[in-house]
């Protein structure tokens, strides 16, 4: 997998219903879904926006910009991404921000190759 970070620069729209919000590509941590409802988690003053929307909606809209599936419920910008780490036998996804995102283990040899290259 090889991304092109550059893009991170681009805006993307995410439309739900009746609102729309820009936002900055670059600016996007990562992706949560509960149900049906996904929290898109921003960078920038620790801005959260809600949104009724399928996660895999959101990968493909965002495979091209560097982000990927780390888990059932999460999808990670490959920007923030500082390290893989294992505790208590749990592979864990350390943020730039020091959050840290359960890695599941059918992800984890796919998202080793990416950090390593």
């Amino acid at each position: 997998m090889n991304f092109d970070f550059s893009k991170q620069r681009n805006m993307v729209i995410f439309t739900t219903g009746r609102k729309k919000e820009w936002i900055n590509v670059g600016d996007i941590l990562y992706i949560t879904v509960d149900l049906t409802l996904s929290s898109v988690f921003v960078l920038q003053k620790d801005t959260l926006y809600y949104f009724v929307k399928q996660l895999k909606e959101f990968e493909t809209d965002l495979k091209d910009y560097g982000f990927f599936r780390v888990n059932g419920k999460t999808l990670v910008n490959g920007c923030y991404v500082k390290s893989l780490e294992k505790e208590n036998k749990k592979n864990i996804i350390q943020l730039q921000n020091g959050k840290q995102i359960h890695l599941s283990r059918r992800q984890y040899s796919q998202i080793r190759k990416l950090i390593k290259s």
